[in-house]
């Protein structure tokens, strides 16, 4: 391939595959910068959504606890503290 010398906008370009090679190099990069800025975004947004559901799950943890107790607590007045085998677990809420 034979290059030769372009004007572009008043700038001499001596070598087309070069410049080429530049103009194809920043717009890569443009399209780069874009990504890494959506990338973070949804990083953002996965830390929110970890420490959301870790907080929803403590939550239905410590109810199901309280739900434990109480249940034991009934079914100790009714029977020995021995015969307690089971105690029902509630399933937390789907969120669809």
């Amino acid at each position: 391939m034979v290059d030769k010398n372009l004007n572009i906008n008043g700038l001499v370009v001596r070598n087309i595959s070069n410049f080429m090679f530049f103009v194809r190099y920043k717009e890569k990069f443009a399209e780069l910068r874009t990504l890494k800025s959506e990338i973070e975004h949804l990083q953002h947004f996965l830390e929110r959504s970890k420490v959301k559901l870790m907080k929803d799950f403590e939550l239905w943890w410590a109810d199901q606890m309280i739900t434990a107790e109480s249940q034991a607590a009934l079914t100790a007045h009714h029977k020995p503290a021995q015969d307690i085998k089971y105690v029902t677990v509630r399933c937390p809420p789907s969120h669809e």
